[in-house]
């Protein structure tokens, strides 16, 4: 079973130096061992840094190494345009939590 806040705050460090002006939103999953982190970048941004696999890897890769063999971690990325709402996700059997929103006018 995944320690909800030990999660919480593994993701928060992993974020550190990987967010970037595109990233909107990032929304954590897990069920027993298992981790799900959806990106939710906004294609239309304009900025030379953009959030990409390699750094959605990179997250990844670091919340998976806080908790050894006892979980498994995947991402992804999903692009959703400045001009839309980032949609809630629900996943059934799992529980999940916004990590991340960047600040945006209406």
């Amino acid at each position: 079973m995944i320690d909800r806040t030990a999660l919480l705050l593994s993701v928060q460090r992993a974020l550190l130096g990987a967010i970037s002006s595109d990233l909107r939103t990032v929304d954590v999953f897990w069920n027993l061992n298992q981790v799900d982190i959806v990106f939710n970048v906004d294609p239309e941004s304009g900025d030379s840094t953009i959030f990409d696999n390699e750094i959605a890897n990179s997250v990844e890769a670091e919340v998976e190494g806080d908790f050894l063999t006892e979980i498994t971690v995947s991402s992804r990325i999903h692009q959703v345009a400045n001009s839309a709402p980032v949609p809630l996700i629900v996943k059934n059997e799992w529980q999940g939590v916004r990590v991340y929103a960047r600040r945006e006018t209406t």
